[in-house]
């Protein structure tokens, strides 16, 4: 399993949290992350500094590649913290259906324009019901048309109780570039069985990202919450996962670099490896 870096994790907590990462120094992570011999990158798509995200624009895309490249580093992955800020409605209207369906193929075609392979969307059902609206799925059914000429896939993030997770898994078990991020702490901090989220995935596991939450708490540096990180490696080396294991560690320390150097050893203990 292949370990990836999420971006800004070697910058300075951002106030409000990591949803809130902006790039003017985006840069400034690369030697950094060469250090750690950490060759790939999750990008952050944030929600502060949207509209001129350096990865989204044209105008800028090619010098983020090539400088990236400079240094050995490839952004393969990204996650969309725009709807952190802004979260998609699980019960949408027909009509912000549509809307959403045209925002996020003019995300998605810029992300490939890029070389990004998956696209993490989060998603928090906030609604307290188990039910999957049919006009949320027809987004993703459009979308899922869509994708396999663009080369890229888009992975929900679902930080629910399990009973959404499933139903929502069995309903798009059929669509080949609609999958799934299993993010580890937001699966604790709901309360969820790690065993029976991560085999409802099954083949529909696109991402995993590393993380450690305390029950119903916030995100703790790895190894201090109640993540049980042998069992979900047990479970992913069952399914067969073989694919991005994206560091999301909390920040801590005065020392971000120090603390993505601990993450770095922390995650050798299971083969996540560089």
């Amino acid at each position: 399993m292949q370990l990836v870096a999420m971006q800004g994790r070697l910058e300075k907590e951002p106030i409000g949290g990591g949803a809130n990462y902006c790039h003017p120094n985006w840069a400034n992570e690369l030697p950094k992350l060469r250090r750690l011999g950490i060759g790939f990158l999750e990008w952050i798509v944030d929600g502060k500094c949207f509209l001129n995200n350096p990865l989204l624009l044209k105008s800028s895309r090619r010098h983020v590649i090539d400088t990236c490249a400079d240094y050995g580093i490839v952004p393969i992955s990204a996650v969309l913290n725009n709807y952190v800020i802004n979260p998609i409605n699980t019960s949408p209207s027909p009509r912000f259906a549509k809307e959403l369906t045209i925002e996020l193929v003019s995300l998605l075609t810029s992300l490939s324009a890029a070389g990004i392979k998956v696209a993490t969307l989060p998603i928090m059902n906030n609604k307290g019901s188990s039910d999957v609206d049919s006009n949320f799925l027809e987004v993703f059914r459009i979308l899922d048309a869509m994708l396999g000429n663009l080369d890229i896939k888009i992975a929900l993030e679902i930080d629910s109780p399990l009973e959404f997770v499933v139903k929502l898994v069995r309903e798009l078990k059929h669509f080949e570039n609609v999958g799934f991020t299993f993010d580890m702490g937001n699966s604790k901090a709901q309360g969820n069985d790690v065993v029976q989220e991560i085999e409802s995935y099954g083949h529909k596991l696109f991402n995993v990202h590393i993380k450690d939450r305390k029950i119903s708490g916030e995100r703790v540096p790895l190894g201090r919450g109640d993540v049980d990180f042998q069992l979900v490696n047990d479970m992913l080396l069952k399914l067969g996962y073989q694919g991005r294991m994206v560091l999301e560690g909390a920040w801590y320390g005065e020392s971000p670099e120090i603390a993505m150097e601990e993450y770095v050893e922390f995650c050798g203990q299971f083969n996540w490896r560089l």
